[in-house]
């Protein structure tokens, strides 16, 4: 038997699944904008924190942990806000996930599928970068190859960090 998804999740797939041809990549950036304007909290840290499940969900460390500036914070996000979400919808087509996979080329971010490009838009616009993602299902991890060259990251440090969580991101100030 088929399990019910929940009728918001099925009509943003929907929306998502059916509008990729037309809002491309810039789209789903302009969506994640919109949504930077909408999180509660007067920090950087504490808008990052009420979109991404809260406090228990964040592991915070210093740069000079990683032979980096000590003024850098590496945050670990021990579970993608979208997991539930996205394990319950159907698979993404062809054309979506040839998208992310140009953003991915571009060096625009690491995206699993659309919903990472707004989830590292709203961080982007936030001075938050992504390094690394993981997938919960797959376990697929995919790199910034531009932030970890820009911020001198060790790519085999990172996988340390993410190998058992869902996404690992650099921000100059919390």
């Amino acid at each position: 038997m088929k399990e019910r998804l929940y009728p918001i999740v099925k009509t943003l797939w929907a929306l998502i699944t059916s509008s990729i041809d037309t809002i491309k990549i810039f789209g789903l950036q302009e969506t994640g904008k919109l949504l930077v304007q909408e999180l509660n909290g007067e920090s950087t840290i504490e808008k990052l924190m009420d979109y991404e499940l809260g406090e228990d969900n964040f592991i915070i460390i210093s740069g000079d942990k990683l032979n980096i500036e000590p003024k850098l914070k590496i945050i670990i996000l021990k579970i993608c806000p979208f997991t539930m979400s996205y394990k319950n919808i159907p698979k993404w087509n062809d054309n979506t996930m040839k998208l992310v996979d140009q953003y991915n080329s571009l060096k625009m971010g690491a995206a699993l599928h659309p919903i990472c490009i707004i989830h590292q838009t709203i961080r982007n616009e936030l001075k938050a970068y992504t390094v690394a993602c993981r997938s919960a299902l797959t376990n697929k991890i995919v790199y910034n190859d531009k932030i970890l060259e820009k911020y001198n990251l060790d790519k085999e440090k990172i996988y340390e960090l993410i190998k058992s969580n869902a996404c690992v991101y650099i921000i100059e100030s919390i």
